[in-house]
């Protein structure tokens, strides 16, 4: 993903907020303000080819395979890579 798509992402993050401000709900305009980090992590999301639940079961694989690593005192990441081939 190119920087300018990041910085665009991030300059519609403010465009929604006010399109989506109502004043009538007590709403600080400065609660939206994250909006712009927001915007850009949707952006990065939607650029991903992976899913949300691909990313996280892929984490936990990765924290299963540290845990077992501390748990034998030495690395195990091969004999598992051997293992799902």
């Amino acid at each position: 993903m190119e920087v300018d798509d990041l910085i665009a992402d991030g300059m519609l993050g403010p465009v929604d907020a006010i399109r989506r401000f109502d004043a009538t709900k007590w709403a600080k305009f400065e609660a939206m303000r994250g909006t712009v980090p927001g915007a850009i992590l949707d952006g990065l999301r939607g650029a991903d080819p992976a899913s949300r639940d691909l990313r996280r079961k892929t984490k936990q694989s990765n924290n299963s395979i540290v845990e077992l690593e501390i748990k034998l005192g030495r690395p195990a990441r091969t004999k598992t890579w051997r293992a799902l081939e």
